[in-house]
């Protein structure tokens, strides 16, 4: 059968035929074919004589959300036997091979820094003046809200003026992931946060598919603005496992749909180094903030978020050398408490530190 393996991961020689996927697991003797299958929810018809886990997803098979020639996940349930193959065969003949053990990039991430808007706590300044601040203490950017912006204008007068780059905005479902859209292009930015909220009165799978469809109908004006529709994930008790974001978004299956990825949120339930090894080229843009896990169990859950950022639960070095891998490059936003702007220039210097971007 004409295949290799590096390690637990999968590639295929230019030219072979790829007949079957093979899933390893790691500390395991048993090796089991996985027939791709429409049948089962997961795409996969397992044959093997004991019962085994579902296999890992190769994390380095991902979407790319800016390489629409990128073949989809094989995690996707909509994924045909067919289909697979043919993105097998697309991948083999451009001479790319799936997941290999390839080192890390160079040490020294290529990170701007940004922040909510939200966090400045004197708005009250004229607008260019707060940037003009903003650019003092160390950032490189600001995320506002769509409804925090009254005049666009005003608002890329200031930019501008002071050098501060409005990277993104928050907020899409104050005037519709479209409207957002626009406005972050003629901010000058380049992605719009969105959130999958769910109702538990209903039931998850139409959460999933009606959440999914809102966005669906966005994705081609975000290709048409050049402007990316990045999903957070939040505490709305939906995706709060990398394997449901990475799914999710793989189904949407649109090269300007990704991941905002907030370090801080997902340590209520899972590893932030973890994330960002299942979710891989997918993520576009970081939240930034720390959590303890001390704290939250003894004061309750949102009080972990008053941990100074590098002084929570969050393994940075873990989190850096995994952005690494990635090659990860563009924004990271601060998303803490509001601070006068001495606090917010400690902030921007805490961030050099668990980013890696000063020695």
């Amino acid at each position: 059968m004409a295949r290799e393996t590096q390690g637990n991961k999968l590639a295929f020689r230019p030219g072979s035929p790829a007949e079957i996927a093979l899933a390893e697991f790691p500390g395991s003797v048993y090796k089991l074919p996985v027939r791709i299958s429409t049948a089962h929810p997961f795409g996969f018809g397992l044959k093997a004589r004991k019962l085994i886990p579902t296999p890992e997803p190769n994390t380095d098979t991902t979407m790319r959300p800016y390489n629409i020639a990128q073949p989809p996940s094989p995690y996707s349930p909509s994924l045909s036997r067919r289909r697979f193959l043919s993105a097998a065969a697309s991948v083999a003949a451009a001479g790319i091979l799936l997941p290999s053990n390839a080192p890390a990039a160079p040490a020294g991430l290529r990170i701007r820094k940004s922040l909510k808007w939200g966090m400045v706590k004197n708005p009250s300044l004229p607008l260019v003046e707060a940037f003009r601040k903003l650019k003092a203490c160390g950032f490189d950017g600001v995320e506002p809200t769509c409804s925090q912006v009254k005049n666009a204008d005003e608002w890329v007068a200031a930019s501008q003026e002071s050098g501060l780059a409005i990277d993104g905005v928050t907020g899409a479902g104050e005037r519709g992931i479209e409207a957002a859209l626009d406005l972050c292009k003629k901010l000058g930015g380049d992605s719009v946060l969105v959130t999958a909220r769910t109702d538990p009165k209903k039931p998850y799978w139409d959460t999933w598919r009606e959440t999914q469809s809102v966005i669906k109908a966005a994705a081609p004006h975000a290709g048409q603005v050049r402007v990316k529709i990045l999903i957070e994930n939040v505490w709305a008790s939906f995706l709060i496992s990398p394997l449901d974001m990475m799914r999710y978004v793989d189904e949407i299956g649109h090269p300007w749909v990704g991941v905002h990825f907030d370090v801080g949120n997902v340590m209520r339930w899972g590893v932030s180094e973890h994330w960002i090894q299942v979710l891989g080229k997918r993520i576009g843009k970081l939240d930034i903030k720390d959590y303890s896990l001390p704290v939250a169990m003894k004061e309750g859950m949102m009080a972990g978020f008053r941990a100074p950022l590098g002084e929570g639960s969050i393994n940075w070095a873990g989190v850096r050398e995994e952005l690494a891998k990635i090659g990860f490059s563009g924004w990271a936003a601060a998303e803490v408490a509001a601070g006068d702007w001495d606090n917010l220039a400690d902030l921007a210097k805490r961030m050099d530190k668990v980013l890696g971007l000063v020695s």
